[in-house]
């Protein structure tokens, strides 16, 4: 079997193009081979996020632009991620991901700041909810993560706090009422 990973890094900048357009990723393809070549392959991407806008015409999302899960001999796993740039196109947008699959556990995307509500994997998270710590469930904050509470979002602690995840620099409507949970819907 052969087995990439991609951990603990994080992109800031905005992304264009026409398709497969991600804010950390273009194209996640996961394909094994039968006889001579590879039996399985696993993809692994943890620990990371983008915050920087994305836009093209299809196949476009905040974080990944497709999940390409060839046959059923790859594996894609996204693990304590999340995205939370604006995604603009035609086609195939997600908060998360554009299209395609994966095996996805704790992976985030804001659908105030990425515009969607929707995506092919991971989880929708209200605007606030991320602000606090106890809303990245078995994410580990005392190793590879950091928050400070009401001001950021997660950052990895090994690297620079990129001033995108600030919240007085989230770009949104701040004069909206509620944080966008179903108790306490924005109004």
């Amino acid at each position: 079997s052969a087995k990439s990973i991609i951990n603990k890094v994080y992109a800031t900048g905005d992304v264009e193009g026409k398709e497969n357009i991600g804010g950390l990723i273009g194209t996640v393809s996961a394909q094994g081979y039968y006889y001579n070549y590879v039996r399985n392959a696993y993809i692994y991407i943890e620990n990371t996020y983008a915050t920087g806008n994305v836009k093209g015409i299809s196949n476009i999302g905040a974080l990944i632009g497709i999940l390409n899960r060839a046959n059923s001999e790859g594996y894609i796993i996204l693990t304590n991620n999340y995205a939370i740039g604006k995604v603009e196109g035609t086609s195939n947008l997600g908060g998360l991901a554009g299209v395609g699959t994966a095996t996805t556990t704790e992976s985030y995307w804001v659908p105030e700041l990425t515009t969607r509500t929707t995506s092919t994997v991971g989880t929708i998270r209200a605007l606030r909810a991320m602000l606090y710590q106890v809303n990245y469930i078995n994410w580990d904050f005392e190793t590879v993560w950091g928050i400070n509470e009401e001001e950021t979002y997660a950052y990895l602690k090994e690297l620079p706090i990129p001033s995108s995840i600030l919240e007085e620099n989230l770009d949104y409507d701040r004069t909206r009422q509620g944080d966008g949970t179903e108790e306490n819907p924005y109004i």
